[in-house]
């Protein structure tokens, strides 16, 4: 997708771009305005006590300017109040930073109009030490990010990046810019520097971007590439499972059950937490190649290895699926390692085998069904989220590879 056509769905530029046409917020309460503003009056006042005479030296006993300014505070007109202070206060380098923290208080309020009218009059100051210049460019940046304009945003960090100026930090918005508008392209090239700044391995995250392209050339039909870009993410992050996930249902796509089987048996190697997810897939591979004895051993193998009771599971069904009573089987495993799954298809065999009892086993197997449907199947092990859906970068904390299948769901319950 065009970044221009994502910014429609941004507030455009022209609302926010500049201090004389931007929209007024919302005006705040009393006692938070109070909260906000009255610090910032009393750094004035102290400042302003250091730069005009004393009452004995002079008839006023401040700047008109300012007392007009307080006069706005108590009248809780903030953009009034804001003009005046700056009128009132010279821009130098004793007062820049005053500047500065207010404007980043506004942005932190979600007041992005009022931060983009302080760090503009700051940059248009000719004699501005450089180094103040920059932080300002910085606060910028974050201000048109914080508004949508992607764009302006963007620009300002690449130029922080190019002279070295904040640049670990700028590099971080340019992340989290780039993956918003899903251009993963520039994200990789932006982690890669950020990987030499920080000097830590960023593997794990540029396997994901990887993928992400992998998933993009899947969905425009190019299995070729989309497969070379899953290859790339592994090279990247041997463990990264989604690209193993991937790489098995493109070989699965592309009529290669053999590739595929190899791809999704990686899977448990790399984190055991997954073998769930490829377990239905291998089935669906191995009976493609006419390999029900192949899949069969590998469930065996995988119970041995892992002990995961979704295994155990998957082998009462392929029991079921040969007419073997896989009840002495489940009854057994469960006692070790007890789940409602394994319970509900020990019911359902049960209910089988005595007829006589199968409406009331019946009854109960819908009211363990209706409990299990409720209950999430991933949690988010950064935030807590539990979506119903496997997601690679958690929707609500927009951390990558933390959403892991939950044991609760198909798995063990102790």
């Amino acid at each position: 997708m065009r970044r221009s056509s994502l910014l429609a769905l941004s507030p455009p530029a022209h609302a926010v771009a500049t201090a004389c046409g931007l929209k007024k917020g919302p005006v705040p309460d009393s006692l938070a305005l109070a909260w906000l503003m009255l610090p910032l009056g009393a750094a004035l006042g102290w400042y302003l006590a250091r730069r005009w005479p004393r009452p004995h030296e002079q008839d006023t006993a401040g700047s008109p300017e300012y007392l007009t300014g307080l006069t706005h505070l108590v009248n809780q007109d903030p953009d009034q109040a804001i003009a005046a202070f700056v009128k009132a206060v010279e821009v130098d380098d004793e007062t820049v930073e005053l500047h500065l923290t207010l404007g980043s208080l506004f942005r932190k309020r979600g007041e992005v109009d009022r931060a983009l009218r302080i760090h503009e009059n700051l940059l248009a100051r000719p004699n501005l030490n450089p180094l103040y210049r920059n932080q300002a460019r910085f606060e910028l940046a974050q201000d048109f990010l914080k508004a949508g304009v992607i764009d302006r945003a963007e620009a300002l960090f690449k130029e922080l990046v190019a002279q070295g100026m904040f640049l670990q930090p700028s590099l971080e918005h340019l992340l989290a810019l780039y993956e918003q508008v899903r251009d993963w392209r520039q994200a990789l090239e932006a982690a890669r520097q950020l990987e030499a700044v920080k000097s830590a391995s960023l593997r794990p995250l540029i396997g994901q971007y990887y993928c992400e392209r992998a998933e993009a050339a899947r969905a425009r039909q190019d299995l070729p590439e989309a497969l070379r870009l899953a290859g790339r993410a592994l090279a990247e992050h041997p463990e990264c499972v989604r690209a193993s996930l991937l790489q098995g249902a493109l070989h699965e796509a592309g009529a290669d059950p053999a590739a595929a089987i190899k791809s999704y048996r990686r899977v448990p190697d790399q984190d055991p937490r997954f073998i769930g997810e490829v377990l239905e897939p291998l089935r669906r591979c191995y009976e493609g190649l006419q390999d029900r004895a192949g899949y069969a051993a590998f469930l065996e193998e995988a119970e041995e290895l892992w002990r995961h009771p979704s295994v155990v599971l998957a082998r009462a069904r392929l029991m079921r699926a040969e007419s073997i009573d896989p009840g002495a089987y489940l009854a057994e495993r469960l006692q070790r390692q007890p789940n409602w799954r394994g319970l509900d298809l020990l019911l359902q065999v049960s209910g089988e085998r005595v007829p006589e009892a199968a409406p009331l086993v019946e009854g109960l197997r819908r009211a363990m069904v209706k409990v299990l449907e409720r209950r999430p199947v991933y949690q988010c092990l950064h935030c807590g989220f539990t979506p119903t859906l496997l997601f690679w970068q958690c929707p609500s904390c927009k951390q990558w590879t933390t959403v892991v299948p939950l044991e609760e769901f198909g798995a063990a319950d102790t």
